[in-house]
Protein backbone atom coordinates (compact mmCIF):
# COMPACT_ATOMS: atom_id res chain seq x y z
CA UNK A 1 0.00 0.00 0.00
CA UNK A 2 1.65 3.29 -1.06
CA UNK A 3 1.73 5.73 1.83
CA UNK A 4 0.11 8.43 -0.30
CA UNK A 5 -2.84 6.18 -1.11
CA UNK A 6 -3.22 5.12 2.51
CA UNK A 7 -3.27 8.80 3.46
CA UNK A 8 -6.00 9.49 0.89
CA UNK A 9 -8.07 6.64 2.31
CA UNK A 10 -7.66 7.82 5.91
CA UNK A 11 -8.52 11.39 4.91
CA UNK A 12 -11.67 10.09 3.22
CA UNK A 13 -12.65 8.09 6.31
CA UNK A 14 -12.02 10.99 8.67
CA UNK A 15 -14.16 13.36 6.59
CA UNK A 16 -17.06 11.00 5.92
CA UNK A 17 -17.38 8.45 8.73
CA UNK A 18 -17.14 7.99 12.44
CA UNK A 19 -13.94 5.96 12.94
CA UNK A 20 -13.72 4.27 16.34
CA UNK A 21 -11.45 1.86 18.20
CA UNK A 22 -12.15 -1.85 18.58
CA UNK A 23 -12.83 -1.27 22.28
CA UNK A 24 -15.45 1.31 21.32
CA UNK A 25 -16.92 -1.01 18.70
CA UNK A 26 -17.47 -3.82 21.19
CA UNK A 27 -19.08 -1.38 23.62
CA UNK A 28 -21.09 0.26 20.85
CA UNK A 29 -22.31 -3.06 19.49
CA UNK A 30 -23.11 -4.35 22.93
CA UNK A 31 -25.18 -1.33 23.90
CA UNK A 32 -28.92 -1.73 24.09
CA UNK A 33 -29.45 1.06 21.58
CA UNK A 34 -27.18 -0.40 18.89
CA UNK A 35 -29.78 -2.56 17.16
CA UNK A 36 -32.09 0.46 16.90
CA UNK A 37 -29.40 2.84 15.69
CA UNK A 38 -28.62 3.73 12.10
CA UNK A 39 -25.21 5.10 13.03
CA UNK A 40 -22.46 3.89 10.69
CA UNK A 41 -19.06 3.35 12.28
CA UNK A 42 -15.72 2.14 10.91
CA UNK A 43 -12.78 0.36 12.57
CA UNK A 44 -9.32 0.27 10.96
CA UNK A 45 -7.31 -2.93 11.45
CA UNK A 46 -3.85 -4.26 10.56
CA UNK A 47 -2.74 -7.90 10.63
CA UNK A 48 0.53 -9.71 11.41
CA UNK A 49 2.62 -6.98 13.06
CA UNK A 50 4.71 -5.39 10.33
CA UNK A 51 7.22 -2.63 11.07
CA UNK A 52 5.60 -0.32 8.50
CA UNK A 53 2.58 -0.08 10.80
CA UNK A 54 4.83 2.02 13.04
CA UNK A 55 7.03 3.79 10.50
CA UNK A 56 4.51 4.62 7.79
CA UNK A 57 0.94 4.00 8.97
CA UNK A 58 1.10 5.59 12.42
CA UNK A 59 2.06 9.11 11.22
CA UNK A 60 -0.91 9.04 8.83
CA UNK A 61 -3.24 7.82 11.57
CA UNK A 62 -1.96 10.64 13.80
CA UNK A 63 -2.52 13.20 11.04
CA UNK A 64 -6.19 12.29 10.77
CA UNK A 65 -6.68 11.23 14.41
CA UNK A 66 -7.80 7.73 13.43
CA UNK A 67 -7.61 4.87 15.95
CA UNK A 68 -6.58 1.39 14.82
CA UNK A 69 -5.99 -2.12 16.12
CA UNK A 70 -2.83 -4.04 15.19
CA UNK A 71 -3.06 -7.82 15.48
CA UNK A 72 0.33 -9.36 16.32
CA UNK A 73 1.72 -12.78 15.36
CA UNK A 74 3.93 -13.47 18.37
CA UNK A 75 6.23 -16.03 16.68
CA UNK A 76 7.75 -13.14 14.75
CA UNK A 77 8.46 -11.27 17.99
CA UNK A 78 10.13 -14.37 19.43
CA UNK A 79 12.71 -14.39 16.64
CA UNK A 80 11.23 -16.74 14.03
CA UNK A 81 10.05 -14.54 11.18
CA UNK A 82 9.79 -17.09 8.40
CA UNK A 83 6.71 -16.32 6.33
CA UNK A 84 5.95 -18.85 3.65
CA UNK A 85 3.90 -16.31 1.62
CA UNK A 86 6.91 -14.01 1.31
CA UNK A 87 9.43 -16.73 0.51
CA UNK A 88 7.11 -18.37 -1.99
CA UNK A 89 6.54 -15.09 -3.80
CA UNK A 90 10.26 -14.23 -3.73
CA UNK A 91 11.04 -17.57 -5.34
CA UNK A 92 8.34 -17.26 -8.01
CA UNK A 93 9.51 -13.74 -8.80
CA UNK A 94 12.99 -15.04 -9.67
CA UNK A 95 11.96 -17.90 -11.96
CA UNK A 96 10.30 -18.24 -15.35
CA UNK A 97 9.36 -21.89 -14.84
CA UNK A 98 8.31 -23.72 -11.70
CA UNK A 99 7.76 -27.45 -11.52
CA UNK A 100 6.71 -29.48 -8.47
CA UNK A 101 6.27 -33.18 -7.98
CA UNK A 102 5.55 -34.15 -4.39
CA UNK A 103 2.70 -35.11 -2.08
CA UNK A 104 -0.58 -34.77 -3.96
CA UNK A 105 0.61 -32.33 -6.58
CA UNK A 106 2.52 -32.76 -9.82
CA UNK A 107 2.42 -29.69 -11.98
CA UNK A 108 4.45 -27.25 -14.04
CA UNK A 109 3.84 -23.49 -14.27
CA UNK A 110 5.17 -21.00 -16.75
CA UNK A 111 5.97 -17.94 -14.63
CA UNK A 112 7.51 -15.60 -17.15
CA UNK A 113 4.81 -12.95 -16.89
CA UNK A 114 3.28 -11.26 -13.83
CA UNK A 115 -0.20 -12.72 -14.28
CA UNK A 116 1.34 -16.22 -14.53
CA UNK A 117 3.31 -15.63 -11.35
CA UNK A 118 0.18 -14.54 -9.49
CA UNK A 119 -1.76 -17.57 -10.73
CA UNK A 120 1.03 -19.92 -9.66
CA UNK A 121 1.26 -18.28 -6.24
CA UNK A 122 -2.48 -18.57 -5.67
CA UNK A 123 -2.53 -22.26 -6.54
CA UNK A 124 0.41 -23.04 -4.26
CA UNK A 125 -1.09 -20.87 -1.50
CA UNK A 126 -4.03 -23.27 -1.31
CA UNK A 127 -1.53 -26.10 -0.83
CA UNK A 128 0.27 -24.36 2.03
CA UNK A 129 -3.00 -23.71 3.84
CA UNK A 130 -3.58 -27.45 4.09
CA UNK A 131 -0.50 -28.03 6.23
CA UNK A 132 0.84 -27.23 9.68
CA UNK A 133 4.00 -25.21 10.21
CA UNK A 134 6.64 -27.96 9.98
CA UNK A 135 5.02 -29.48 6.91
CA UNK A 136 4.90 -26.03 5.29
CA UNK A 137 8.68 -25.77 5.74
CA UNK A 138 9.05 -29.19 4.14
CA UNK A 139 6.94 -28.09 1.17
CA UNK A 140 9.05 -24.94 0.76
CA UNK A 141 12.23 -26.99 0.84
CA UNK A 142 10.92 -29.19 -1.95
CA UNK A 143 9.92 -26.16 -4.03
CA UNK A 144 13.16 -24.22 -3.60
CA UNK A 145 15.61 -27.14 -3.11
CA UNK A 146 17.11 -25.16 -0.19
CA UNK A 147 17.02 -26.44 3.38
CA UNK A 148 17.45 -23.09 5.15
CA UNK A 149 14.36 -20.93 5.34
CA UNK A 150 14.45 -17.18 4.75
CA UNK A 151 13.82 -14.92 7.69
CA UNK A 152 11.98 -11.59 7.39
CA UNK A 153 12.78 -9.98 10.72
CA UNK A 154 13.46 -6.66 8.98
CA UNK A 155 9.78 -6.50 8.03
CA UNK A 156 8.44 -7.23 11.51
CA UNK A 157 7.95 -5.21 14.64
CA UNK A 158 10.09 -6.13 17.62
CA UNK A 159 8.97 -6.11 21.25
CA UNK A 160 10.16 -2.56 21.94
CA UNK A 161 8.30 -1.27 18.88
CA UNK A 162 5.13 -3.10 19.92
CA UNK A 163 5.42 -1.44 23.33
CA UNK A 164 5.77 1.97 21.66
CA UNK A 165 2.62 1.32 19.67
CA UNK A 166 0.83 -0.06 22.72
CA UNK A 167 1.46 3.17 24.63
CA UNK A 168 0.05 5.30 21.81
CA UNK A 169 -3.50 6.54 22.51
CA UNK A 170 -4.66 5.71 18.96
CA UNK A 171 -3.38 2.12 18.90
CA UNK A 172 -4.81 -1.08 20.37
CA UNK A 173 -2.68 -4.23 20.29
CA UNK A 174 -4.50 -7.48 19.55
CA UNK A 175 -3.48 -11.09 19.02
CA UNK A 176 -3.13 -12.88 15.67
CA UNK A 177 -2.14 -16.33 17.03
CA UNK A 178 1.40 -17.45 17.79
CA UNK A 179 2.57 -18.95 14.48
CA UNK A 180 -0.13 -17.82 12.01
CA UNK A 181 -1.56 -21.26 11.15
CA UNK A 182 -4.77 -22.32 9.48
CA UNK A 183 -6.52 -22.97 12.79
CA UNK A 184 -9.19 -25.14 11.22
CA UNK A 185 -6.76 -27.93 10.27
CA UNK A 186 -5.34 -28.14 13.81
CA UNK A 187 -6.64 -30.31 16.59
CA UNK A 188 -8.77 -28.44 19.10
CA UNK A 189 -5.92 -28.57 21.62
CA UNK A 190 -3.37 -27.13 19.17
CA UNK A 191 -5.76 -24.45 17.93
CA UNK A 192 -6.49 -23.35 21.50
CA UNK A 193 -2.76 -23.28 22.28
CA UNK A 194 -2.08 -21.07 19.23
CA UNK A 195 -4.77 -18.60 20.23
CA UNK A 196 -4.01 -18.57 23.95
CA UNK A 197 -0.20 -18.56 23.74
CA UNK A 198 -0.13 -15.32 21.74
CA UNK A 199 -2.52 -13.69 24.18
CA UNK A 200 -0.38 -14.78 27.15
CA UNK A 201 2.89 -13.60 25.60
CA UNK A 202 1.44 -10.20 24.73
CA UNK A 203 -0.12 -9.76 28.17
CA UNK A 204 3.14 -10.72 29.89
CA UNK A 205 5.23 -8.23 27.90
CA UNK A 206 2.68 -5.41 27.75
CA UNK A 207 1.53 -5.90 31.35
CA UNK A 208 -2.18 -5.59 30.63
CA UNK A 209 -5.00 -7.70 29.24
CA UNK A 210 -5.35 -8.29 25.50
CA UNK A 211 -9.00 -8.47 24.47
CA UNK A 212 -9.04 -8.71 20.67
CA UNK A 213 -8.10 -11.42 18.19
CA UNK A 214 -7.84 -11.85 14.41
CA UNK A 215 -8.13 -15.33 12.90
CA UNK A 216 -5.16 -16.05 10.57
CA UNK A 217 -6.36 -15.95 6.94
CA UNK A 218 -9.88 -15.68 8.35
CA UNK A 219 -12.15 -17.14 5.66
CA UNK A 220 -14.74 -19.86 6.37
CA UNK A 221 -12.04 -22.35 5.36
CA UNK A 222 -9.82 -21.28 8.26
CA UNK A 223 -12.22 -20.03 10.92
CA UNK A 224 -15.69 -21.21 11.78
CA UNK A 225 -17.88 -22.21 14.71
CA UNK A 226 -15.22 -24.22 16.57
CA UNK A 227 -12.68 -21.41 16.29
CA UNK A 228 -15.26 -18.83 17.39
CA UNK A 229 -15.94 -20.92 20.50
CA UNK A 230 -12.22 -21.27 21.20
CA UNK A 231 -11.83 -17.50 21.01
CA UNK A 232 -14.44 -17.24 23.74
CA UNK A 233 -12.66 -19.88 25.82
CA UNK A 234 -9.41 -17.89 25.52
CA UNK A 235 -11.15 -14.85 26.98
CA UNK A 236 -11.22 -12.62 23.91
CA UNK A 237 -13.98 -10.00 23.78
CA UNK A 238 -13.85 -9.74 20.01
CA UNK A 239 -12.41 -11.63 17.06
CA UNK A 240 -12.35 -10.66 13.40
CA UNK A 241 -12.50 -12.74 10.24
CA UNK A 242 -11.83 -11.81 6.61
CA UNK A 243 -15.34 -12.85 5.66
CA UNK A 244 -17.30 -10.11 3.92
CA UNK A 245 -20.75 -9.95 5.45
CA UNK A 246 -23.22 -7.30 6.53
CA UNK A 247 -22.48 -6.10 10.06
CA UNK A 248 -25.97 -5.51 11.43
CA UNK A 249 -25.86 -8.01 14.27
CA UNK A 250 -22.75 -10.20 14.08
CA UNK A 251 -21.36 -12.13 16.99
CA UNK A 252 -18.43 -10.20 18.38
CA UNK A 253 -16.30 -13.33 17.97
CA UNK A 254 -16.89 -13.48 14.20
CA UNK A 255 -16.76 -9.88 13.04
CA UNK A 256 -16.48 -9.63 9.24
CA UNK A 257 -14.00 -7.28 7.57
CA UNK A 258 -13.47 -5.57 4.24
CA UNK A 259 -10.03 -6.11 2.70
CA UNK A 260 -8.32 -3.02 1.29
CA UNK A 261 -5.82 -4.01 -1.45
CA UNK A 262 -2.97 -1.73 -2.48
CA UNK A 263 -4.61 -0.73 -5.75
CA UNK A 264 -7.91 0.41 -4.18
CA UNK A 265 -8.74 4.04 -4.89
CA UNK A 266 -10.87 6.27 -2.68
CA UNK A 267 -13.80 5.63 -5.00
CA UNK A 268 -13.21 1.89 -4.62
CA UNK A 269 -13.15 2.25 -0.85
CA UNK A 270 -16.38 4.20 -0.99
CA UNK A 271 -17.92 1.35 -2.99
CA UNK A 272 -16.83 -1.21 -0.44
CA UNK A 273 -18.22 0.78 2.48
CA UNK A 274 -21.53 1.34 0.69
CA UNK A 275 -22.14 -2.42 0.56
CA UNK A 276 -22.71 -2.41 -3.19
CA UNK A 277 -19.67 -4.55 -3.91
CA UNK A 278 -20.81 -7.23 -1.48
CA UNK A 279 -24.39 -7.13 -2.78
CA UNK A 280 -23.24 -7.42 -6.40
CA UNK A 281 -21.07 -10.44 -5.60
CA UNK A 282 -23.96 -12.15 -3.82
CA UNK A 283 -26.29 -11.53 -6.77
CA UNK A 284 -23.71 -12.84 -9.25
CA UNK A 285 -23.07 -15.92 -7.10
CA UNK A 286 -26.80 -16.67 -6.87
CA UNK A 287 -27.10 -16.36 -10.63
CA UNK A 288 -24.36 -18.91 -11.38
Amino acid sequence: MPTSRFAEQMEFLSENFKVISMDDLTGHHGSSSFSDSNEFVVVVTFDDGYKDNLTYALPVLEQYNIPAVIYITTRFLEGDAWMWWYELWDYIEETDLLEVNFFEISKKWNTEFQNQKISCFNELKDLFLKYEYEKQKEVMQKITSFEDRKQYLQLCLNWEEVKILDRHPLITIGSHSHSHPNLKILTEEKAFSEMYMSKSLLEERLEHSVHHFAYPYGTVNEANIREFELASCCGYRSAVTTQTETIWSPTLLAIPRLGVPSYLTVQGLKGKLSGWEHLTRKLIFRGT
